[in-house]
């Protein structure tokens, strides 16, 4: 994905949050790392390849759970300083490599295959999401895992690419303004139905070691944005070899989406029948 007009600038985004990564966040990073890939057994000693690095906290954690090496990659320079910056924070200077790379421009032969490939939340913002699904694919070793997590389809959809077209492409005024917006509306909705908008909060920064802030930014401005049904997923990703594991979980249901959608995790294990 090259950088053009009216891209969002992921890349800062994750720098930004970069500045509130303390001790629980990455202990809940890790810990949903674990959950999400079966375990600690199934990372320590193994190689792990994270695509689309943002501010390098679940490639840290892959770190702690015992990778033997971690190579992490991102489009955008500032998401591979950043990485590289909460890496040597945290006292980690071996084993890991960073990278600035496309991965839709990364032939296969450019960068080795990997026991496990991660990509949480990124696919689905190069501006080709089946294209980068299948390049991603390629650097699995046989038995090896690819878990990535992408945008759950719904109806309005459209709606949103529009709105991310406009945020991503507005002065700051307008993007702040979209910002309170939406968070007020969701602020509402909590109320409406009766749930608690602050526990909300609070479980989510404890999910997986983010901040709801810039994850609303990141979801509001996140252009390019495509979307896919979990069939579809399963599907294109059976086709390139792969046997789905009962590992992730999907996003919560939702035929519209009028907040936004949020991300399925799928697990794949690569069949070694099926490397040539």
């Amino acid at each position: 994905m090259e950088k053009s007009t009216g891209q969002f600038e992921f890349g800062q985004n994750w720098a930004d949050f970069s500045k509130l990564i303390d001790q629980e966040s990455i202990d809940q990073a890790t810990s949903q790392l674990s959950d999400l890939l079966g375990g600690q057994d199934a990372i320590e000693g193994r190689s792990f390849l994270d695509i689309g690095c943002g501010s390098g906290l679940h490639a840290l954690a892959a770190k702690r759970l015992g990778a033997s090496e971690i190579t992490a990659i991102d489009f955008d320079p500032h998401s591979v300083s950043t990485a590289q910056k909460v890496f040597s924070e945290n006292g980690i200077f071996d084993n890991a490599e960073f990278r600035q790379a496309n991965i839709l421009n990364l032939p296969a032969e450019k960068l080795k295959t990997y026991d496990i490939v991660y990509s949480w939340g990124v696919l689905h913002h190069t501006g080709s999401l089946w294209r980068a699904v299948e390049n991603a694919s390629w650097h699995v070793k046989p038995d090896g895992i690819f878990a990535i997590a992408l945008y759950e389809k719904t109806r309005l959809c459209p709606l949103w690419e529009i709105e991310k077209r406009v945020y991503s492409s507005s002065p700051i005024f307008i993007r702040r303004f979209l910002e309170w917006s939406y968070m007020g509306v969701f602020y509402l909705a909590m109320k409406c139905r009766g749930k608690s908008f602050q526990q909300y909060i609070d479980n989510y920064n404890r999910e997986r070691g983010m901040n709801w802030r810039t994850d609303v930014r990141d979801w509001l401005g996140g252009w390019p944005y495509e979307s896919a049904s979990q069939q579809e997923v399963e599907s294109f990703v059976s086709q390139l070899g792969f046997e789905r594991l009962p590992l992730g979980k999907p996003s919560p249901p939702s035929k519209w989406g009028l907040l936004g959608t949020g991300c399925s995790e799928y697990v794949f294990r690569r069949k070694a029948s099926d490397i040539k």
